[in-house]
Formats: C-alpha cells, structure tokens, sequence
C-alpha cells in the first residue's frame, strides 16, 4: 500500500528526527519551491522506498512516502540531485505567489509525488465537505474513522466511474445488482406456500354433451367399431365410445368428427375422413351403422377417474 502525507515534527521517530529536524532548518532559510529527500531507516524495515521530503512552501512542511521509486544511496538527497529527482518520480510544475502577493506568481517545480498529494487533497477536501460522514468530532479516533469512511465512499464511487467509461450503463448496472436480484428472487420463491388446487380448478367444468369414455368390459372385450372409420371404409375397433350416440371412436376420430372446425383439413387423410361424414349427413348409406342400444358404452353416471 502506497502512503504519502504530512507529518508534524514532534511525531517523527527518534532514529529519523536528527535528519528531519537538519533538513527543516536549512528549508527555513531557503526560497519557496526548495525542497531535501532525506532517507527514511526504519528500526523495522516495512517499506524499503521510503523516505521525508522537507518542502518549503509558505512554510517548511514534512511529507511522508513509501512510494520512491529507488532508495536513497545517502542520508539526505539535494533538489539538485538527479538521484532525488528520479526517487522523487520527478518535477512537476505549480504556480505559487511570492512574498505573500496574490499577482505576480512565479513557477516552481516540486516533485511529482507532492503535486499529486496536493492535488488529491485540494479535489478531495471539497467532496468530503459536500456529505460528509459526521459534521462535529470530538475524538481524534473517531475523526480518522470517519475520515477512512469518506475516502472509501469517494475512491469507490470514481472507481466507478472509470469502470463505467465505454461500457454502457444498464449493463454495469446490471453486473453490480445481480447477486441481489438472484437472492431476493430464491427468498420469494422459498416463502410462497404451495397450493392445493381444487379439481374444478384443474379439469375445468364443461357442460357441454361431448364426452368420451373407455368402454365397459362387464358384457364383452370392449371394443366397438369406430364410428368414422366405418364412414371411411376402414373395419378398425376402439375402446372408447360417445355417450351420446353411444358409437364407438378413436380418441383422434373423435376430435376429429366432432370438432371439424378447429382442425379445418389440414391434412389428406382428415380432410377424407371429413368428406365421408359429410356424405352421411345428406343420407348416404352408412356401413356398420348400430340401431340397437349398446351395453359396452359406459354412462357418464358410471364414469370413475383413474386412482393411483
């Protein structure tokens, strides 16, 4: 993790404050824009590229980094160093105004890392400020709470927003929600209570006289002549009959006699077999034709339903 920030003179540790406090003399004494890389020695080494880099602007200010990009060969590094340049990521320039006047101001040039911890603050100080997390602290641990609380909820919104670049919005609002939309869908389904439909419910009430049913057995096999075979010249027996006419059907000869409509010949063969009862409603002799009443069609009174 990279750190960069200000650090007061009295908590800078004893085996670092000789060259800090060395560094922060000759600054107060320098022109504005002047600055020193002394090196950071750790009694415990955490970070190998660390150091302090003693700027002095208005006033001489301390600035922490573990993020050199090399490490100091000596104690304390000059600005005209090339070798504190490069630790230092190189110069940036900024404008400041000397003397304490607003008008001229003059270009200096600072190490990139100060610049961009400059930057970052002056972009961050008046985000912070818009909604921050609590107005009024009074305890130090809770004003650095609070503070890692603001920074995590900016860094992650411009996260955000640089993830958003070139990716349409729906999609990464999509990305972002769907974990949620999957658990909150599973939750619905595990709370809904299944319902036991009533019968009516799922077989529908039909009142109209159209019904078919497996034959009795109780006075023979079962098996009658299929009424529209018959009228097509075909000798073929079904276990089904109509209640009605008490004639025997095929399951699909019956739909087929008794809902012409709905399949309107679409094919060769239906359309034969609504030409052959088309030729018995105008009085053409039918074949196989029953008169008499016949005991192996069973009443609808008589009809049981399938048990398991």
């Amino acid at each position: 993790m990279h750190i960069i920030g200000t650090v007061r003179l009295n908590l800078v540790d004893k085996w670092n404050k000789p060259a800090v406090e060395a560094s922060v003399q000759r600054m107060v004494d320098a022109e504005r824009g002047g600055w020193e890389l002394p090196e950071y020695r750790p009694r415990l080494t955490i970070a190998e590229r660390a150091g302090y880099i003693i700027f002095k602007d208005r006033k001489v200010v301390i600035i922490y980094s573990n993020d050199l990009r090399a490490i100091p060969s000596s104690r304390t590094l000059s600005r005209y160093s090339d070798e504190a340049v490069a630790a230092s990521h190189g110069l940036y320039p900024i404008q400041r105004s000397p003397n304490d006047r607003v008008l001229p101001r003059k270009t200096f040039t600072i190490p990139t890392v100060i610049a961009s911890y400059m930057n970052a603050v002056d972009r961050a100080d008046p985000l912070r400020s818009t909604n921050p997390t609590r107005r009024r602290e009074k305890r130090l641990d809770m004003t650095l709470f609070t503070w890692l609380l603001d920074m995590a909820a900016i860094n992650a919104f411009a996260l955000l927003k640089r993830i958003a670049e070139g990716h349409p919005t729906l999609r990464i609002a999509d990305t972002s929600t769907r974990s949620e939309k999957a658990i909150r869908w599973q939750q619905v389904r595990r709370n809904k209570k299944r319902q036991c439909e009533a019968l009516d419910d799922v077989v529908r009430a039909d009142a109209s006289l159209h019904i078919i049913t497996p034959n009795s057995t109780t006075h023979g096999n079962g098996k009658l002549k299929c009424y529209l075979c018959s009228l097509r010249r075909i000798n073929k027996k079904a276990q089904f009959g109509y209640t009605t006419c008490e004639r025997g059907f095929h399951v699909a000869c019956f739909s087929a006699f008794h809902y012409q409509d709905v399949f309107k010949a679409r094919s060769s063969a239906l359309r034969g077999a609504l030409e052959a009862v088309c030729r018995a409603t105008t009085g053409e002799p039918v074949a196989f034709t029953r008169n008499r009443t016949n005991r192996s069609i069973t009443s609808v009174d008589a009809l049981k339903l399938p048990t398991a």
